[in-house]
């Protein structure tokens, strides 16, 4: 009896040859497009870097132009088959080096001038190449040989530039609005900080009244999803205590003073007390 018209049919297996072909087709396209993901990767970096280069050079900003110089010409090495153009990058540091260095003589004029230009007084014990502002909690040190200039915030992590006058300024005035211009309010700040001094008495079996370390309760802060930099911390736990409104639920915020200064904080505008160390509430005094 004859199979019907339609029925299945057997399908023979591709020779064995082919599909070794196959497999070296497939690998050798996965090949390319790692190398074109590659160079495209690469030719992204050279762009940005020229182009960011190039408004420095416009903007007159040697010694910014001659860092972001620096820092492409110390990672060449991190990346693997990078097509560098090395004689470029190191015929421009020359020249810009020779260019900061001029500019820089005139740095400890001008830089001062234009703080005060833009309504921003140097601290009186501010000398070059040490300046700081707000009580010495902005501190600006300047490295002559380098040409460069860190700013670094009380409590804050340092940020490095080229030691060029407009965009240190620049940098200056974005620091002190992110640290002085900020709204706070003082209420919900006290009740954040006494929901985590409670939380972290719970947590380690400590009885209310018991004093915490600051950079622990800050650290819990950050867990419970409040992100708060240990300089801005630092700021409005001064504010707060400056406001003298630290009462919260009948508890009553209290600071403690450490002689440790890399456990404490010196808190801005409350210098003279030195370095607060620890933080606790206690139940407010009555009748």
């Amino acid at each position: 009896m004859g199979m019907a018209s339609g029925g299945s049919r057997s399908v023979k297996a591709a020779p064995e040859e082919s599909i070794q072909l196959v497999r070296v087709q497939a690998a050798a396209a996965q090949a390319r497009e790692a190398a074109a993901r590659q160079q495209l990767a690469e030719a992204r970096h050279w762009r940005a870097l020229w182009q960011e280069l190039l408004a420095k050079l416009d903007a007159e900003q040697p010694a910014s132009a001659l860092l972001l110089l620096r820092r492409e010409a110390e990672g060449r090495h991190c990346r693997d088959g990078a097509t560098t153009p090395g004689s470029t990058l190191d015929d421009l540091i020359g020249a810009l080096d020779q260019q900061a260095r001029a500019a820089a003589a005139s740095f400890p004029h001008a830089f001062p001038a234009a703080l005060l230009a833009a309504g921003l007084v140097l601290d009186e014990t501010s000398r070059h190449p040490r300046y700081t502002l707000r009580d010495g909690f902005l501190q600006i040190g300047v490295d002559q040989a380098s040409l460069t200039a860190t700013v670094r915030p009380r409590d804050g992590a340092g940020i490095l530039l080229g030691m060029d006058v407009a965009p240190l300024l620049d940098t200056i005035r974005h620091e002190i609005g992110r640290l002085f211009d900020r709204p706070l309010d003082q209420e919900a700040f006290l009740r954040r900080l006494w929901l985590a001094y409670s939380a972290l008495l719970e947590e380690e079996g400590r009885s209310l009244g018991e004093a915490l370390p600051l950079r622990r309760l800050l650290a819990r802060l950050n867990r419970q999803g409040h992100s708060l930099a240990a300089d801005e911390f630092n700021v409005d736990l001064a504010r707060l205590v400056g406001s003298d409104q630290t009462t919260i639920d009948g508890q009553r915020l209290h600071l403690h003073h450490t002689r440790r200064t890399r456990q404490g904080m010196l808190l801005h505008g409350l210098e003279q007390g030195g370095y607060v160390g620890f933080l606790c509430f206690e139940a407010e005094a009555t009748g």
